[in-house]
C-alpha cells in the first residue's frame, strides 16, 4: 500500500522533526523560532504563515518547495 503525505502543515513539521530524530527544543534552536512555536503548530493551534515553517523544515536540514497543479 503506498504512503500518504501529510495534508496538514502540522503534520509535515512533526514528520520532518521525528524523521531528523530532534525534539522541538533542538529544532527550536536550530530554526530560530520558539519551542512554543513547534508546539503549537504541531498540535493545530496554529496554523503559520509560509516564512515559519520554511525556517522550521530548515532547521531540520529540509527546504520547502512549492509547484502548481490542477485541482482535484
Amino acid at each position: 500500500m503506498a504512503k500518504i503525505p501529510p495534508t496538514t502543515t502540522s503534520a509535515l513539521l512533526q514528520m520532518a522533526r521525528l524523521a531528523a530524530g530532534m525534539s522541538q527544543r533542538e529544532l527550536a534552536e536550530r530554526a530560530g523560532v520558539a519551542q512554543s512555536e513547534i508546539a503549537r503548530i504541531e498540535s493545530e493551534r496554529r496554523e503559520p504563515n509560509i516564512p515559519t515553517p520554511q525556517k522550521i523544515l530548515a532547521g531540520a536540514g529540509l527546504e520547502l518547495r512549492f509547484w502548481p497543479a490542477p485541482p482535484r
